[in-house]
């Protein structure tokens, strides 16, 4: 389980905003596929697919481990994100987090209420509400986010972050480019790093100008490990 929690931390990072980033318009719906390592072992692989239309978007991750990764059968990890855009920001209405494993489901449903300011976080076990930061982004949405800044060129920013009990401040600084050697090819890419207080671990996100706002790879390295999502097919949806 602790790898488990681990690549719940990398995929489904938590929350931010952005303010002046290029507008929604320039984001296409899309489906693409990751390869999941662990100190470069494939663990897993991981879909996310987005969806626009008419202003709002529904962003759904999908990660399914193998199974030499569990001792305790195989499992799949679903995150969704609904919400919709407004100006130039990301608006996150409702997010939903499902851990299916053999017969048993985990659930995680949280919903924005912006006029009061609340996050009301759901589970099978507890119900409360947290106060709402101007700017926040669940786990999953803020992914657009970065990617409509990193497709800005942005060098650093500052974001907010929710989490299940209280909001942080981070920030995402640009480190430089490099071409990264994926799954789906040679890509050349710019490295974001997520900064945040108390936190031990150093998480990068990568961008490529060619793909836009779609991310590349995503890594997480702590003491004694590294967890990577690794793109290795991307496919932009056109509406008839």
């Amino acid at each position: 389980m602790a790898y488990l929690n681990r690549v719940f931390r990398l995929t489904l990072f938590c929350s931010l905003a952005l303010l002046a980033v290029p507008g929604f318009a320039e984001l296409k719906p899309y489906r693409a596929t990751y390869e999941l390592t662990f100190n470069e072992k494939v663990m897993g692989h991981s879909q996310f697919e987005l969806d626009i239309v008419d202003g709002s978007y529904e962003l759904e991750a999908m990660v399914l481990p193998i199974k030499e990764m569990t001792t305790d059968g195989t499992h799949e990890i679903l995150e969704l994100s609904k919400g919709h855009f407004k100006q130039d920001k990301v608006i996150p209405n409702k997010y939903h987090y499902a851990l299916f494993k053999q017969d048993n489901i985990a659930t995680i449903d949280i919903d924005f209420d912006w006029p009061k300011q609340l996050m009301t976080i759901d589970t099978p076990q507890d119900k409360k509400q947290i106060q709402l930061s101007e700017d926040a982004q669940d786990r999953i949405s803020y992914l657009l986010q970065v990617g409509l800044a990193a497709m800005k060129g942005y060098q650093d920013v500052k974001i907010s972050i929710s989490s299940m009990d209280a909001t942080a401040e981070t920030y995402v600084r640009k480190l430089g480019d490099a071409i990264l050697q994926l799954p789906a090819g040679r890509i050349y890419a710019t490295a974001y790093q997520r900064i945040t207080a108390e936190d031990e671990a150093n998480r990068t996100i990568w961008f490529s100008p060619r793909y836009g706002h779609v991310p590349v790879q995503i890594d997480q390295s702590w003491e004694g490990g590294r967890n990577s999502m690794r793109l290795q097919s991307l496919e932009f949806i056109t509406k008839q």
